[in-house]
Parts: C-alpha cells; sequence; structure tokens
C-alpha cells in the first residue's frame, strides 16, 4: 500500500512554509553539483542493495538499484530536509533528506518508483502520486531524473552527468558490504564496477575492477575493521583501513603507497589525511558532507579508534608475511605532515609508540625488531656482519635482540623520508663501520663463532680505513683496529695485531703447526679474502727462524730448567731453519745464536752440565780432558752428538 502523498505534502508545506526560495539553496549544497550520484550509491547501500545501474540519455539520468523497497520513512525522508529513519542513526551512510536534494541542481520534479510507491517530488518537499512504471524483475527501485531545471541547459546537465557516471573511481565500491556491481550506460559507451570480497586472516581482501569500453582497470585492498560502540544506538559501528595491495613480478605481494588518499565517509570527503592508506568511517560531516569537522568530539573518538586499528593491522599484516619497508612507506612518517593540531596526529603518535615498543620493524632476513633495539647498517655487508653476530646486547648495552633494518631497501636516495624518520623520530642508531669497530671489545670477540671471526676479517679487507697503519706509525691516525684484540689465536684467545710494531701472531704456513709462536686460528684462514687481509694487515706467515729467535733462544736466557728432550727438539728445529733459510734470514739468526747459551755441555772439572755458547764449546777428547782436568771454563759436548754437524758449522761461522 502506498503512502499517503497527500498527508506528506500536507505536512511538509506545514513545516516548510508555501514558498520554497528558502528551499532553493538545496540545489546547490556541493561544489560539485553532480556529487549527488554518490547520495543516490549511499542510499543504494543502505537498502542494501547488492547491483545499481545508471542509464544517461541526453534527456535524464535514470537510476536503479535492487535493495529493500521504499517504505513510508523512506518517502518522508526523501521528501524532507534532514528527516527519516538514517538522519541520526551513524551506521547508515546517507542523510536522505539533504543529500538527495542535491539532485535538484538538475531537475526540478524526480521521480521514484518503489515497490507500492510511485511518486514524484515537486518543489523538494511536496510527493505527489504518478502513474506506476514496471521495472525489470532483477531491480527492485527506480529512479528517473529529467533535466528540466530552467537555470541548467540540458546539453550541460548530460555532458556533466555523462563525465561523473563514467569516471567513477573504483575505489567508490572499496568500502561498501552490500553492494558488488555498479554498471553505467551513456550513449556511445558503457562500463561496470565490480566488487568481489573474500577472508585474508583477520582482514578481508577486496578486488575491485572497472571495465570501460574494452578498458580495464583492477585494484586489490587489504581491508581492516575495528567496532565501536556509539553513544547513540546499541549496535556497534566500524572505522576501518585500506591497505592498497601490489603485485611483483615474481608473483610476491607487498603493500604499496596509496598516493594523496582522501579521508572517506564511505565515499571520499575533501579531507587530506597524508597518509598512504585509506581510512574510513561513520565521521560526522558538513551538510553538503565535503568535509569533516576537526573539532567535533565524536570525530576524535573515531580517529582514537582508527590509530589503535592502524597498530592491530601492523600486527596482522607481520602474521600475513606484508609488514615489509614498502609498507613503513604507506605509514605516518612525517612528522611535518602531522602537526599536534592535525586531526590524524593520535595516529602519527600511536603508531611511532608502537614501531619504538613492539617488535614490528620488518628485518632482512625476515624477522622483526622493535625500533629501541634496531641498527641501521650502512651497508649490505655491515648488515650481513651484525646481524651474524652475538652478543650484540652487550656492545649496544641492550638486554633485548638486537637487529639490523633491512640496508640494501632503506637508503637516502631510495626511501629518504623513511629513512630520516627512523632515524630521527625512532631514534634508530645508524652504524657505520667505524663506528662499530670503536665498540669492538674481546669479550664481544670472544663471544664469536669462528665462521663470523672469519667474515669479520673478510669484511675488513675491504674497510682498511678500520686497519690501516698510516705513515707507518701507530699514530692517533691508524686505524681503531690496530689497538683491538681482534686476532684470534689457535687456542680461542684474542690479542691485538702488533705490539712494538711487532706482529703479536703468526700465520700457518700449512707444515710446521707444531710451534711455540703464536698462530692465527688455522680454520680462519681458509677462505682467501680473510688469508689476504691478515696478510695485508701485515702479519706475516710462520717462519722457524722467528721462532727461534722469539721464544727458543729467549728461554735459555731466563734461568729456566730445561730437559734433555727440550733441548733436542730445539736443535732439530735450529738445524732445519739454517737449512732452509735464506742467507740473509740464516745470518740474522746466527747472530742470535751466537749471543746464546743453547748447547748443552759437561763441565768435567765440576762433573756438571751447563748450557753454554756455541764459541764456548769444545767436542770431547781424551787428550783435551787431560789438558783442562782442572778447568772450570772447560767444557764439552760428546764427539757422536746428533747435531755434531751443526755444531760445527755454527761454529765456524761464529768464530
Amino acid at each position: 500500500m502506498p503512502s499517503d502523498y497527500d498527508q506528506i505534502r500536507k505536512d511538509n508545506i506545514k513545516e516548510y512554509g508555501e514558498g520554497v526560495r528558502h528551499l532553493a539553496y538545496l540545489g546547490s549544497l556541493y561544489a560539485d553539483p553532480t556529487h549527488f550520484v554518490f547520495e543516490l550509491l549511499q542510499n543504494a547501500e543502505d537498502a542494501e542493495a547488492t547491483q545499481v545501474r545508471f542509464i544517461v540519455s541526453h534527456n535524464k539520468l535514470e537510476v536503479m538499484h535492487d535493495g529493500r523497497c521504499f517504505n513510508d520513512k523512506d518517502v518522508r525522508g526523501v521528501c524532507g530536509i534532514g528527516e527519516g529513519e538514517k538522519s541520526d542513526d551513524l551506521t547508515k551512510i546517507g542523510r536522505f533528506g539533504i543529500g538527495f536534494k542535491s539532485v535538484y541542481a538538475y531537475t526540478t520534479r524526480p521521480e521514484i518508483h518503489s515497490g507500492d510507491e510511485h511518486f514524484c517530488i515537486e518543489k523538494y518537499v511536496r510527493p505527489y502520486a504518478v502513474e506506476p512504471r514496471l521495472i525489470d524483475d532483477s531491480w527492485t527501485t527506480l529512479f528517473v531524473f529529467p533535466f528540466n531545471k530552467e537555470e541548467t541547459d540540458p546539453n550541460d546537465a548530460y555532458a556533466e552527468i555523462s563525465e561523473r557516471v563514467g569516471q567513477l573511481n573504483i575505489r567508490t565500491l572499496l568500502f561498501l558490504k552490500s553492494i558488488k556491481e555498479v554498471e553505467y550506460t551513456i550513449p556511445g559507451a558503457t562500463g561496470v564496477y565490480l566488487r568481489e570480497d573474500s577472508a585474508r586472516g583477520s582482514a578481508r581482501e577486496v578486488e575491485i575492477v572497472g571495465q570501460s569500453n574494452g578498458d580495464e582497470e583492477t585494484e586489490k585492498w587489504l581491508v581492516f575493521s575495528r567496532p565501536v560502540q556509539t553513544p547513540e544506538i546499541s549496535q556497534n559501528i566500524y572505522v576501518e583501513l585500506g591497505f592498497l595491495l601490489a603485485t611483483d613480478k615474481d608473483g610476491t605481494q607487498t603493500i604499496e603507497r596509496a598516493q594523496n588518499p582522501p579521508l572517506v565517509v564511505y565515499f571520499p570527503t575533501e579531507k587530506r589525511t597524508d597518509l598512504g592508506f585509506l581510512i574510513q568511517g561513520p565521521y560526522r560531516t558538513t551538510l553538503s558532507r565535503d568535509n569533516v569537522p576537526t573539532s567535533d568530539p565524536w570525530n576524535k573518538v573515531l580517529i582514537n579508534e582508527t590509530a589503535d586499528l592502524t597498530v592491530e593491522s601492523l600486527h596482522e599484516l607481520k602474521k600475513l608475511g606484508l609488514l615489509t619497508v614498502s609498507l613503513l612507506n604507506t605509514l605516518p612518517i612525517d612528522a611535518d605532515d602531522f602537526p599536534s593540531w592535525s586531526m590524524f596526529r593520535p595516529i602519527y603518535t600511536r603508531v611511532k609508540e608502537a614501531l619504538i615498543k613492539e617488535e614490528l620493524l620488518p628485518t632482512h632476513d625476515s624477522s622483526f625488531v622493535a625500533a629501541k633495539n634496531a641498527l641501521l647498517a650502512r651497508g649490505v655487508d655491515l648488515m650481513n656482519l651484525l646481524d651474524n653476530a652475538g652478543s650484540l646486547g652487550t656492545l649496544w648495552e641492550s638486554d633485548g635482540n638486537i637487529r639490523c633494518l633491512p640496508s640494501s631497501a632503506i637508503t637516502e636516495n631510495r626511501t629518504p623520508n623513511l629513512r630520516r624518520y627512523l632515524i630521527e623520530e625512532l631514534n634508530v642508531e645508524e652504524v657505520t663501520p667505524e663506528s662499530f669497530a670503536a665498540k669492538v671489545t674481546a669479550s664481544f670477540m670472544d663471544d664469536q663463532s669462528d665462521e663470523w671471526v672469519q667474515d669479520f676479517y673478510c669484511f675488513l679487507r675491504g674497510h682498511k680505513s678500520l686497519w690501516i697503519q698510516r705513515s707507518y706509525s701507530f699514530s692517533d691516525t691508524s686505524g681503531v683496529l690496530l689497538n683491538k684484540s681482534i686476532l684470534r689465536l689457535q687456542d680461542g684467545s684474542h690479542v691485538i695485531p702488533f705490539s712494538d710494531r711487532e706482529p703479536n701472531a703468526y700465520l700457518s704456513n700449512g707444515t710446521d703447526t707444531a710451534t711455540s709462536l703464536p698462530i692465527v686460528k688455522i680454520e680462519l684462514t681458509q677462505r682467501d679474502d680473510a688469508r689476504k687481509f691478515l696478510r695485508e694487515l701485515g702479519i706475516p706467515e710462520f717462519d722457524l727462524m722467528e721462532e727461534i729467535m722469539k721464544t727458543v733462544l729467549p728461554k735459555y736466557t731466563t734461568g729456566i730448567n730445561i730437559s734433555l728432550d727440550e733441548n733436542r727438539n730445539d736443535l732439530q728445529k735450529i738445524e732445519r731453519a739454517i737449512d732452509t733459510g735464506s742467507e740473509e734470514k740464516q745470518q740474522r739468526l746466527i747472530s742470535h745464536l751466537a749471543v746464546t747459551p743453547f748447547i748443552l755441555c759437561t763441565v768435567p772439572a765440576t762433573e756438571t752440565q751447563e748450557y753454554r755458547k756455541a764459541d764456548c764449546i769444545y767436542f770431547r777428547s781424551d787428550e783435551l780432558c787431560d789438558y783442562f782436568e782442572r778447568n772450570k771454563s772447560f767444557a764439552y759436548v760428546d764427539s757422536d752428538h746428533a747435531q755434531r754437524a751443526l755444531f760445527e758449522k755454527l761454529v765456524s761461522r761464529i768464530r
């Protein structure tokens, strides 16, 4: 049964008066008069329509949908101003009374057919019954808007509305729940916008497609929702976020920044957000729905709820494998865009707090770290070195798991704003090779694996400033690591590279491994770059003569007890060195031997044994023993001593 149009008309005349000049402004609520197209979509969504069709001809616009049919409240709402069941209901999109009046920029007599209701509206608020018009079974409601506004040329109306309908952004459908399809027909062109939803974790993935005369545009979004209790009604409404999905050439999905997105109140407003994603909610808007009052208390509630939803979505995106550097670039990372008075400042603040305290920053190895435990290494090689190191917490005085952010993805050239945000706002330390080298300690080196130390040496080969000896001196301009215990010895201990310009370790030559000289752990020198670094550092390869001069001969001058077996081993080393070394090295060794009492002799006068220098010994014979029987300076070695040939060679060269 249709509504009582006569009674509604009488009520409205009483409410708004006989004259209508004061209502004429309703047709000019929007700077863009074609904005009423969104109002029609809003009302179709509220009617739970799934399909909407726009048909533009040269003299009228027809709009159909398949939602709930009109009832008496709807009729009163569309004929009133700010009336109807949706005027105070934040769960509804449209305000039938105000929003619908924007059609009067083009028409003076809109006509509506829906269920039992068949009426037109004259003078903005006065309904009249009209002849019923049959609608195809797939539709429930038809709006007819003739282009008969005296002030507007029908050709202009046709052109403007055709352009608006033909250029509906595919994002128009993004935050709708009911409408799945919007199609349009204008002379010479057709198009359709489609939306398909699917669950993805706690979010919904929305694919929207626009097709127009053979051209197709597709976008995928990930939409997150959070319920908010309204003060007016018992049921929840929702604030929402939309992140734009992109697919790489290899099929990997990422989140990319949406450019200049407005605040959405189901449909776009004129309010700029400066975010890299869309936010949507039932904000209180101006009458023309083209802007949002910043100071409105309800709007402040929604922004705070949206801030919490943003952080919640970061945790969900982390689970979905979408929390990447690309996603970070969509976040509010430029403080200048979100001053203290900004409507969206709470989102900036809440995200910043979460990133500092919670493990939401992606590392290069697909793990996550809080900003308070994050490092930004300058260079991928340093990043890899730090990430594989143990005990970084001791160097940075943190009890958390110190991790590096992906240096290759966060650079001054590629992501300047993000890099600045991390360093200046989140206080993430940028680590350089120099600053890291300055922190290295002996205890830190003790905690590292052989594999890491080997990587460390390979890294250092490319950073000579950390260990180079400038001007052949150990001045303050020399590399900081020259005074650090970075050389790992065979026993696992660490020493500084040099003391008094003398090396504190040697490289194994692969043959003489049984040595008392400190040897750099052999396993660390198996990689070519590591060994080359040690050589360039100035660490010599193991030299038997060096061992003799530095560790063998000195013990004979200290008065310690040296056993016969130990002496025999020492003599074998000396003999091998004399036979294999260069002439220059031999002469250097002999000069040391000449002043060292290293030959075990018998003193017959005292019937004792002692170590003597080479120029103070004799080979035993009966004649000599009889001759020097009581001479304490006389000492001999047995004539058949295993090293007799060595002694003879030494004596001949020393004397």
